[in-house]
């Protein structure tokens, strides 16, 4: 895939992603990111005022997003030693902070003061390459979670200025592929509203085909709560959907298979999944991804398409963009 290529994908996945933030994609044309190979992921900030890329040329670049739509290049990060496969913004109120995980084995967390990034800390506690990475929700405190293919999962918590580390062995056979956090659940009192540690959960695609939701329990100790069959080859990659309307959990999940599933559950604690919805592609599905409002999912394919799906007041599951059609809403888009 070429430069110009890279770049027009990232420009079109922005288009799509920070329409949810109320930017016009009409202040968007091509980004020159300047990588100098395959851009694995690209997120943005809280605020959406940041982006960041990550890069199978070993770099992570952290953009400014002006109001006017330009974007600014504001760190080029280069401590990793193999490809950087996946980033995540943690929350705000954590301060500037950024995780990323490589093959070369490691997570690294890197903090910006006075608009100069630099490296807060570095995870090297994995055999294998570092698939992804991704932060709880800000309610638990500090936390991050991430998965390898040496089939295991970590979970690093913060915990006064010290991270103490929870590790889930042979999580996947043969890999970790992707891991995603259960939005917050709140338990609720006379006098305050707090989050609940009790119901902190967390899912992870692998490469023996299973999406996992996995849940910490009583002792303290993370259990596998349930297994979903539905994928015929590895797990490419898993989003909780961060909102919870009308008590129903959503996730998302795609694979080497062709297809894209996805999961409801309206009681968390009878297990009951169901696979609400599936849809084959003629290529690999990579990557899922939610809007902020948990109201559409986007799911890039390895053909250079990306789809972008809405559940409509049937209930029903519709494509509402494809990159290859260049189309709006279509209604035989639905199985």
């Amino acid at each position: 895939m070429s430069i110009y290529q890279l770049q027009s994908w990232v420009s079109q996945f922005l288009k799509t992603f920070l329409s949810n933030y109320g930017i016009s994609d009409s202040l968007l044309s091509r980004i020159e990111t300047g990588h100098r190979s395959l851009i694995n992921d690209c997120q943005v900030d809280f605020y959406g005022t940041k982006l960041a890329t990550c890069s199978s040329d070993r770099l992570v670049k952290i953009y400014d997003i002006k109001s006017d739509g330009q974007f600014m290049v504001e760190a080029e990060l280069n401590d990793h030693q193999g490809p950087v496969w996946e980033c995540s913004w943690a929350h705000p109120m954590f301060g500037n902070m950024l995780a990323t995980c490589s093959y070369d084995k490691k997570v690294i967390i890197w903090k910006c003061k006075e608009r100069k990034w630099s490296k807060f800390t570095e995870f090297a506690c994995h055999d294998a390459s570092v698939n992804s990475v991704c932060w709880a929700p800000h309610e638990y405190g500090m936390i991050l979670a991430f998965c390898s293919a040496d089939g295991t999962a970590t979970v690093m918590a913060n915990i006064d200025q010290s991270w103490k580390q929870s590790k889930i062995l042979n999580a996947h056979k043969r890999g970790c592929n992707a891991i995603s956090w259960c939005p917050v659940a709140f338990s609720f009192s006379l006098f305050e509203q707090k989050a609940s540690h009790a119901s902190m959960r967390f899912v992870t695609g692998g490469c023996d085909n299973l999406v996992k939701i996995w849940n910490l329990n009583s002792d303290n100790q993370w259990e596998l709560e349930i297994s979903l069959e539905g994928h015929e080859d590895w797990v490419r990659d898993v989003a909780w959907s961060p909102i919870v309307n009308s008590n129903v959990h959503k996730i998302a999940s795609c694979s080497q298979d062709f297809t894209f599933i996805i999961w409801e559950c309206n009681d968390l604690d009878k297990k009951m999944w169901i696979k609400k919805f599936q849809w084959r592609f003629d290529n690999v599905a990579w990557h899922v991804s939610w809007s902020p409002s948990g109201t559409k999912v986007a799911v890039s394919v390895s053909n250079q398409e990306l789809t972008i799906w809405e559940e409509n007041l049937e209930k029903r599951w519709i494509c509402i963009y494809d990159s290859k059609k260049k189309s709006g809403a279509s209604g035989d888009k639905t199985k």
